[in-house]
């Protein structure tokens, strides 16, 4: 019995783990997910907080965004399709920034929030960009 236990508890540890960061852990979350916006506040952070991106992108999209880090631990914003990573930006204070994406694949895209640590907040919009 106690055997069957520790395998019990063994496999339960193990499947917390999301392979790309370690369990998340936050203080405090506070934020909103919809299709062409998301935001959030936080405290630290310390794993990944994701976000499929829901509006339906042709084949150019933009990513506008305002991210800032209001502690001493690592921060980043990583644009993400599968296992393809086509932005990832480090971010150390407060960051505003829009870029334009070609969607090259099928696979929907992933926002992610990363932190160690982190403590700060963030807004995200994004859509298709008209011809």
């Amino acid at each position: 019995m106690k055997k069957y236990l520790f395998v019990v508890f063994i496999y339960m540890v193990g499947s917390c783990t999301t392979g790309r960061h370690p369990i998340t852990y936050t203080k405090t979350w506070k934020g909103s997910d919809y299709p062409g916006h998301s935001e959030g506040q936080f405290e630290n952070l310390n794993g990944e907080a994701s976000f499929k991106l829901k509006s339906p992108l042709t084949s150019k999209f933009f990513l506008k965004y305002s991210i800032e880090s209001t502690s001493s631990g690592e921060l980043s914003l990583v644009l993400r399709s599968g296992k393809v990573i086509h932005y990832n930006r480090s971010i150390s204070s407060k960051v505003a920034d829009s870029i334009v994406f070609d969607n090259k694949g099928d696979k929907p895209y992933e926002l992610a929030i990363i932190g160690k640590k982190a403590a700060g907040r963030f807004v995200v919009d994004y859509g298709s960009v008209s011809r």
